[in-house]
């Protein structure tokens, strides 16, 4: 299933040695831990694994995006995907994985690297983009720049 228009999906690739799996991940690295300079790992662990039932009753595995200075797990998600049915039963299965790990969970949102600086940051190569990617941010690009 594709992902919502907008939502910052499907743009992977590596950071300073980090791989992002979205648009708002990199944009939280960067707008959040690393502003803050907050101690940091992806939440991609197996120790991080989050089982789950989803709506048709199937067990599922759920793992949020990053654990941020070993105690809150957190989730990027845009503002009006959150409060979606399948991610409900998710953000309830993590809350409670939290309780048993000492951990908070929190899911948030964050606004995206405005284009210009994530075409400037690929070009001084702090983002590996994929050459599709890249392309694709240069289309962006040039639109934005067009309506100014």
């Amino acid at each position: 299933k594709p992902p919502p228009l907008g939502c910052g999906n499907g743009w992977g690739g590596w950071y300073k040695g980090w791989y992002f799996r979205s648009l708002r991940e990199l944009s939280y690295m960067i707008a959040v831990i690393e502003k803050k300079g907050y101690a940091w790992i992806s939440a991609d662990k197996k120790n991080l694994a989050i089982p789950y039932i989803d709506q048709n009753g199937k067990q599922r595995t759920y793992r949020a995006d990053f654990l941020v200075e070993n105690k809150w797990l957190i989730e990027i998600k845009p503002t009006k995907l959150m409060n979606t049915h399948t991610n409900r039963l998710k953000s309830s299965a993590a809350e409670e994985f939290c309780k048993r790990h000492g951990f908070e969970y929190r899911i948030t949102d964050v606004q995206l690297l405005d284009p210009e600086l994530l075409l400037k940051m690929c070009l001084n190569e702090d983002v590996r983009l994929s050459a599709r990617h890249k392309n694709k941010l240069e289309h962006i690009c040039k639109s934005v720049k067009k309506k100014k």
